[in-house]
């Protein structure tokens, strides 16, 4: 029985276009879940915006109704325990804090890595090294000529 190289390259080369093929096929799978999961994100941030515009334009309102008592209540409670850990993070902090959007930033930032914004980095007052009258210099005691 011979061997034929001919036939193990055809072979090699089919399985490398099938494979090729199955690689092509995942990539375009891969890419279509990541489009869906973004949009269903999307969607959710929609869900919410609506959620947190209701909640704020209506909640006199909705308060009214007892089927909402109990969400608007969690929502308040919700905001003052994130109120409580903000103003106890703010104690650890050292930054720079956004006067536009908020967000925190290093304390040697120039821009907000948030909404881009330029930041006024407080500059710390510098002593005047001049104000200060000189300490007196020890008097030298002349070079004795002798030595």
């Amino acid at each position: 029985m011979s061997f034929n190289f001919e036939d193990l390259g055809n072979a090699l080369n089919e399985t490398g276009r099938e494979m090729a093929d199955k690689a092509k096929e995942y990539a375009q799978k891969v890419r279509l879940k990541t489009k869906i999961k973004g949009e269903e994100n999307k969607l959710r941030q929609a869900y919410m915006e609506i959620g947190r515009r209701m909640y704020e334009e209506k909640k006199e309102c909705f308060c009214e109704d007892e089927c909402f008592t109990d969400l608007f209540a969690e929502v308040e409670e919700i905001r003052r325990q994130i109120e409580d850990y903000e103003a106890e993070l703010n104690l650890y902090f050292k930054g720079i804090v956004c006067p536009e959007c908020g967000r925190r930033n290093e304390e040697d930032a120039l821009f907000c890595s948030g909404c881009g914004t330029k930041l006024e980095v407080e500059q710390p007052e510098e002593e005047d090294l001049f104000d200060e009258e000189p300490a007196e210099a020890p008097e030298e005691e002349p070079a004795d000529p002798e030595e």
